[in-house]
């Protein structure tokens, strides 16, 4: 582990955003009390910026963690549609649990390995729109999404995004935060295209004009413990008296 995390988890645990557990020999780290309060305030960012100042209706859904999200949103989808004229674009939002691996870094050697718990809440934005509009969307988004994780940051130019990577459903990016010590990814951007609603039949059909097809969807996903660390990461500052956290005033647990 090197010097600087050190003294950055040292710090974290002094003022209590961070706490270890030991349990059978093994340390883990847990939110603290102010930790909590920090998930809390990014959650609350997260929520006004995806579904109160969206440009695009935008209403939340419940996650059940037995279901895909496909099957969860399809009522709150339904529903949308029918209040939108049954026309595209519109978003879907919801919070969910989720157990992510140890390794949430891009670095080969992820210095809290073995260290983090792996539960955590996910909040995942879902945009539903037109084949011809969906590239152009993407793009926006990753643009959107990347101004709102430097908006809170100390060093705002240390949130790129990744190159473009492609899969089974489409291509996406991600969003990372560059430290001396590790990069965290806190957002993944996925254009789906349509194949991630095949199998649901007529279930996602939107109106185009006066013909009926299957929407196209953009997938937002952030993680609340890498966003966490990363803020703490970020807000670091080693002064000659004492290090201090600086964390955004919009974020901050006390004002």
């Amino acid at each position: 582990m090197s010097e600087r995390l050190r003294k950055i988890l040292e710090l974290s645990t002094k003022l209590g955003f961070l706490k270890m557990v030991e349990s059978n020999n093994v340390k883990t780290i847990s939110f603290g009390p102010l930790a909590i309060l920090l998930a809390n305030n990014i959650h609350n960012e997260w929520f006004h910026s995806i579904v109160i100042n969206s440009d695009l209706n935008t209403f939340l859904y419940e996650s059940n963690p037995e279901h895909t999200w496909q099957e969860d949103s399809q009522p709150a989808y339904n529903q949308l549609l029918q209040a939108n004229s049954e026309q595209l674009p519109f978003g879907l939002a919801s919070a969910f649990k989720t157990c992510i691996p140890t390794k949430t870094s891009e670095d080969n050697d992820s210095q809290l390995q073995g260290m983090t718990n792996c539960q955590t809440k996910g909040y995942r934005h879902l945009v539903f729109i037109s084949e011809k509009d969906c590239q152009k969307y993407f793009y926006r988004l990753q643009l959107k999404r990347r101004i709102w994780w430097r908006k809170f940051s100390t060093d705002p130019e240390r949130f790129q995004i990744s190159e473009y990577k492609t899969g089974g459903h489409g291509e996406h990016v991600q969003i990372s935060a560059k430290f001396p010590f590790t990069t965290e990814i806190v957002e993944t951007i996925h254009n789906h295209g349509s194949s991630v609603l095949n199998g649901y039949g007529s279930l996602f059909e939107a109106k185009m004009g006066r013909k009926k097809t299957m929407p196209h969807v953009i997938e937002s996903v952030c993680l609340e413990r890498p966003a966490v660390l990363t803020y703490l990461y970020d807000a670091f500052q080693s002064q000659p008296v004492r290090s201090v956290l600086r964390l955004h005033h919009s974020l901050a647990p006390y004002k």
